[in-house]
């Protein structure tokens, strides 16, 4: 199956956790539609469980680091969790370093538990 089919066969059946991951952001920078067509492009992965969903995009930094970046993820926590093996293989796959995740901090104490470490704050403030 290619990843166009992949993305066709999953996409409208996990959109409901995309768009309340993206209702939950602070900022509204994308829309449902924007995530389907990065999807489409192959600028980010969609990880589909029964009862979840996950999106990751892997960046590429200035100095050449690859790093996967969790972007989206909603639906039930424990299979969010459980994908985890399978993303941090494909980026290792994929030359990656590491995994970053920009979270609420209601998600510290799982990803704790699923060895991340909080590295530094982000804040934000609205203009």
């Amino acid at each position: 199956m290619t990843p166009l089919e992949w993305i066709a066969l999953h996409f409208d059946r996990v959109s409901p956790w995309i768009q309340a991951a993206l209702d939950r952001e602070p900022v509204k920078t994308h829309t449902l539609e924007h995530v389907r067509a990065y999807l489409d492009d192959g600028k980010c992965q969609l990880w589909p469980t029964a009862n979840s969903v996950t999106i990751t995009e892997i960046i590429e930094y200035p100095t050449g680091a690859k790093v996967m970046h969790h972007w989206l993820a909603g639906g039930d926590l424990d299979e969010i969790v459980q994908t985890n093996a399978n993303l941090e293989t494909f980026a290792r796959e994929h030359g990656c370093v590491g995994v970053e995740i920009k979270a609420r901090r209601g998600w510290l104490p799982v990803m704790k538990d699923n060895g991340f470490r909080p590295v530094g704050t982000h804040f934000w403030k609205d203009l």
